[in-house]
C-alpha cells in the first residue's frame, strides 16, 4: 500500500507541477492581451514604417 501511496503522490505531483506552470502561462497570456489593446493604436502607426521600407529599397534599385 505504501507503494501505491508513493505512486499516487507522483501522479498528484505531476498535475500540480503542470498547474503552476499553466498559471504563469495564463498570466503571460493576460499580459499579451493587455499589450494587444495598446498595440491596436500602434499597429496603424507601424503601417507607415512598413511603407517607408519599400522607398529605401527603390533607391538602391
Amino acid at each position: 500500500m505504501a507503494v501505491v501511496g508513493l505512486e499516487t503522490t507522483q501522479i498528484d505531483t505531476a498535475p500540480e507541477m503542470s498547474v503552476p506552470a499553466a498559471e504563469p502561462t495564463m498570466h503571460f497570456g493576460e499580459t499579451v492581451t493587455q499589450s494587444v489593446a495598446p498595440s491596436t493604436p500602434d499597429t496603424p502607426a507601424a503601417t507607415p514604417p512598413v511603407k517607408a521600407q519599400p522607398a529605401p529599397t527603390a533607391e538602391p534599385g
